[in-house]
């Protein structure tokens, strides 16, 4: 009999509602208790599940956020005793939006098309429905997603119920707000809002017109104005209803800030321009992370960086800043150095090496001789320097080489007559 069915109902669809595509899905209906209800079924929608035909005329969503580990045991109760319930069940992947996960067939966890039209389904054994199938095992923390198709179009309601612990319990959605995660500005793009548990109602201000933001949380900076306001979001029905508020910010478009910078010479600044001199006039248009125009003013010191020569004149050897030690002249070497600006200073090395000398005076004298060093020697002596300067004003070492002759003395006799010569 549910084949016949199957095929009429499949063939009036065909040819009234070819274009019957767009899912009815409600994730603000959700439950906490272990009866819930009665939820009113709305107009079906894309099929979403690998058992559901979705032919029937109603289809309800509702959303079960478990707390407790445990089988599944769930009853779907219409208000008809007779009639095909069917329904699948999703387990929506974390951060996922539900009426996506169930487009998925890899995340439903359970389906059963009713085998029986006594107008009841059951997941599980726990209730007497004869419309059943094993229950899945849930846990903590999961969100699941119920899809329930009222096949034979008599119910006009139905309710839900959990089988009591050690089964599966569920709990109120989480409402906590995330926060925003930009900066918001007038004129810019519309902001998503997002909770941790989505598919609540957003609302804002009572001042507000309703077009700020909409229900899904979509917020439009251009209509709310710069301000601070408080936005309002609330999920689930009656006693699994949770609610949570959040302050946001919105700023005046076009927010102007200043780029300080210190720079050595030049600068390339982000509007492309290369900067030889200090500059507090420049700006340039960003677009920020709100899609938003944002003028930055530059504000620019160029500090420059200078040369100089360091002229030395050396004997021998040098040893500059650099570490280096030169034995010849040099007017290459370059170091560099910071200046009062912290920016570099270049000096180069303009170094004349003049060098020391040495020789030998030699001397011969008879009995003393007083030297360049006002040491009078009366013995030979070939030990003794002395310095003095030469003429590029380095060391001149000589060396005394002195021989001392002795004069002597003695007596001539001689005896003659008359005269000598």
């Amino acid at each position: 009999m549910r084949l016949i069915k199957l095929f009429y109902w499949g063939l009036i669809l065909i040819i009234l509602c070819p274009n019957l595509t767009n899912a009815q899905c409600n994730t603000n209906t959700s439950i906490c208790t272990s009866n819930a209800g009665p939820f009113k079924f709305s107009t079906p929608g894309a099929k979403v599940s690998s058992c559901l035909d979705f032919w029937g005329p109603g289809y309800a969503y509702i959303i079960l956020y478990i707390s407790q580990n445990g089988p599944l045991e769930l009853l779907i109760d219409g208000n008809a005793n007779s009639g095909y319930l069917d329904v699948a069940i999703f387990n929506i992947p974390s951060g996922e939006s539900p009426c996506d996960a169930i487009k998925d067939n890899s995340n439903e966890i359970s389906c059963n098309y009713a085998n029986y039209a006594n107008g009841c389904n059951q997941i599980g054994n726990y209730f007497g429905c004869t419309s059943k199938v094993s229950s899945p095992n849930v846990n903590e923390g999961d969100r699941l997603m119920i899809v329930v198709e009222d096949w034979s179009n008599l119910a006009s309601n139905f309710i839900l119920k959990l089988a009591p612990s050690p089964s599966a319990q569920s709990s109120p959605a989480n409402a906590t707000i995330n926060p925003v995660s930009t900066t918001l500005m007038t004129g810019c793009q519309p902001y998503q809002m997002t909770a941790e548990d989505n598919g609540g109602v957003w609302s804002g201000p009572e001042s507000w017109s309703g077009n700020e933001i909409s229900s899904s949380g979509l917020l439009d900076p251009s209509l709310t104005g710069a301000g601070t306001f408080i936005i309002d979001y609330k999920i689930g029905i009656d006693a699994c209803k949770s609610k949570d508020f959040y302050e946001i910010t919105v700023l005046e478009n076009n927010i102007i800030g200043t780029d300080v910078i210190t720079a050595c010479n030049t600068y390339t600044w982000i509007d492309g321009n290369t900067y030889t001199t200090s500059n507090n006039t420049a700006t340039h248009t960003l677009t920020n992370a709100a899609d938003c125009d944002s003028v930055v003013t530059l504000d620019l010191t160029i500090n420059n960086s200078n040369t100089g020569t360091d002229v030395i004149t050396a004997c021998d050897t040098y040893t500059w800043i650099d570490g280096n030690t030169y034995t010849t002249s040099n007017n290459t070497a370059t170091h560099t150095l910071l200046n009062a600006a912290n920016c570099d200073s270049v000096v180069t090395l303009d170094l004349t090496i003049n060098n020391s000398n040495t020789g030998t005076d030699v001397i011969t004298v008879c009995d003393n001789y007083t030297w360049i060093d006002g040491i009078t020697y009366t013995t030979s002596n070939n030990t003794a320097t002395h310095t003095l300067l030469n003429v590029t004003n380095c060391d001149s070492v000589v060396t005394l080489d002195l021989t001392i002759n002795n004069s002597n003395t003695g007596t001539d006799e001689i005896t003659a007559c008359e005269t000598y010569t």
